[in-house]
Parts: C-alpha cells; sequence; structure tokens
C-alpha cells in the first residue's frame, strides 16, 4: 500500500470520515473535527502506523493532507 493510501486511512480513522472523501487539499479548514486533540490523535496515529517520531516542527507544519504525506516521505526516506 503506498504511503498516500495509508496516510488518508489514518485520517479516515482519526477523523471519522469516509476515505474517498479526503483529498489531499483537504486542511484544518476542510476537515470539521481536525481541532487540537484531533491533531494530536492523528500525530500519534500517523507515528504508529509508520514507526516514525516526528519532531515539533514537523507536528505544528502538518496543517493539510499534503503536507502529512510529505513528512511521512521525507522521514521515511531519511
Amino acid at each position: 500500500m503506498e504511503i498516500k493510501d495509508r496516510v488518508l486511512r489514518t485520517f479516515s480513522a482519526v477523523f471519522n470520515i469516509d476515505e474517498n472523501k479526503i483529498r489531499l487539499i483537504d486542511t484544518k479548514e476542510d476537515i470539521e473535527s481536525w481541532d487540537s486533540i484531533g491533531h494530536l490523535q492523528l500525530i500519534m496515529n500517523i507515528e504508529a502506523e509508520f514507526g516514525i517520531k516526528l519532531n515539533t516542527e514537523d507536528v505544528v507544519n502538518i496543517d493539510s493532507v499534503e503536507k502529512c504525506v510529505d513528512v511521512v516521505n521525507k522521514l521515511l526516506s531519511e
């Protein structure tokens, strides 16, 4: 399964949204349940899904689905 698909699946699980309705361009403003608690749940689930540890800068910079995919790709390629 591609990284993008795994990220979309994680967003779907965390925010209880149909995976087919999540777009890469979606931001915090587009996903109603993406608040501060939801963000922390997302980060924890992304770290668990990919076996990575996000640094503070990455956590703060993730404000869209696409940026999340980019951060995961970056960390997995290091």
